[in-house]
């Protein structure tokens, strides 16, 4: 009698060699998405950092150069203050909710 050319050993030893590649592979797959995640995120605080220390410091030499102007040195951060209070009465009396339709939109789409 011959001998099967494919036995069932040699099936069932190709199958776990083939599920054993898959997963390492998955494993691979995932690793890197977890990786790019990591390094965008990274990236994203550092930007943010950055950003936020130059309008800082920008925001500080503005009130400072409005303080001068008026010659009366704290007024100038009041103003700058004052600036930003407008911009966020603004924004929540009038834009938020437009803001929040673009927005829900835009992400249905």
């Amino acid at each position: 009698m011959e001998k099967p050319l494919y036995s069932v050993v040699n099936i069932l030893e190709t199958v776990k060699q083939l599920a054993t590649t898959s997963l390492e592979l998955q494993k691979l797959y995932l690793r890197e998405k977890a990786v790019s995640i990591l390094s965008k995120l990274i990236k994203l605080v550092i930007s943010l950092s950055l950003i936020f220390f130059l309008l800082l410091f920008l925001n500080i030499g503005i009130a400072i150069w409005i303080g001068r102007l008026i010659q009366n040195g704290y007024m100038g951060f009041f103003i700058v203050a004052g600036f930003y209070g407008l911009g966020i009465f603004i924004y929540f009396f009038l834009f938020q909710k437009w803001i929040n339709r673009a927005v829900i939109k835009i992400l249905t789409k």
